[in-house]
């Protein structure tokens, strides 16, 4: 099955500060593109990514970054609200970085620190396997991927 081309209209970036300027994280990128192809696929469906950081194995399900604060919060049907960690700092952090440069004109960022959220989350360590409801990773740590079905118990 062939998946469409992507489209500028597939993905919604909000407008970024200014001292993100021409910066981007390659690895960042692929993990959003690892997202994109799994919403398109349908023989990924139903599959989890398995991340490779320093501390072990981290298996979840992608999570997306709203474009404001007010849209991170998640809703399952007749659910309560339930924030998204990840996209709440992502957003407050942006707007943060847009109150400091308006104080420092110079500012220059030593790093961009681009951010991976998960939800349902399984964490292997070599010692312990532990559940998290949603984890926040900084895509630095990441070193690698797959898509699986749940591997981790």
């Amino acid at each position: 099955m062939a998946d469409k081309n992507m489209n500028e209209s597939d993905i919604e970036l909000p407008s970024l500060p200014k001292s993100y300027g021409h910066r981007a994280s390659m690895k960042w990128i692929t993990i959003e593109s690892v997202r994109v192809v799994m919403e398109r696929s349908k023989t990924l469906e139903n599959k989890r990514i398995v991340l490779l950081t320093p501390a072990g194995l981290v298996e979840g399900e992608l999570t997306d970054i709203a474009p404001s604060y007010a849209e991170s919060f998640n809703s399952e049907l007749g659910e309560e609200l339930t924030p998204n960690i990840t996209s709440m700092v992502a957003n407050v952090r942006i707007d943060l970085l847009r109150m400091i440069e308006k104080q420092e004109d110079k500012l220059e960022l030593i790093d961009s620190a681009p951010l991976v959220g998960l939800k349902n989350v399984v964490v292997r360590t070599t010692d312990h396997t532990f559940k998290l409801p949603e984890i926040t990773l900084f895509a630095d740590q990441i070193a690698g991927f797959t898509v699986s079905r749940q591997v981790l118990n």
